[in-house]
C-alpha cells in the first residue's frame, strides 16, 4: 500500500520525496473476522434509510457507526460522531428514566 502510494507520489513530485515519506500505520481492516474490510453504503436514493438504521429502539438500544452517519457514512468520523451522539442519547434516557423512577 505505502510503495504504491510512494510510486504515484514520486511519478507526480520527483524522487526526491522519496526522503521526506515513511509509513506511519495500516489497519489489518481486511482481516479483521467481524468487518471484513466492509463499509456501508447506500442504494441509489436509499441514502435517508441511515435514519432507520440510527432509530434507537424503545429508549434503551442506541445504535452507531459510519452506517448511521447522515453526512459521513463510510468514514472514521462518521463513526465516531454517532458514538458520541449515541451515548448522549443513552445517558438523556436513562436520565429520563431515573428521574420518572424517583417521582413515581
Amino acid at each position: 500500500m505505502f510503495s504504491f502510494a510512494a510510486d504515484e507520489l514520486v511519478g507526480l513530485l520527483g524522487s526526491g520525496i522519496r526522503r521526506h515519506i515513511a509509513p506511519l500505520a495500516a489497519t489489518a481492516w481486511l482481516q479483521d473476522p467481524w468487518a471484513h474490510g466492509s463499509y456501508s453504503s447506500a442504494l441509489p436514493g436509499h441514502a435517508e434509510d441511515r435514519a432507520l438504521l440510527a432509530a434507537p429502539v424503545d429508549g434503551r438500544l442506541f445504535f452507531a457507526g459510519e452506517a448511521t452517519s447522515p453526512n459521513f457514512f463510510s468514514t472514521a468520523h462518521g463513526a465516531w460522531l454517532t458514538g458520541l451522539a449515541a451515548a448522549r442519547a443513552a445517558l438523556a434516557s436513562l436520565r429520563a428514566e431515573l428521574a420518572h423512577a424517583a417521582s413515581g
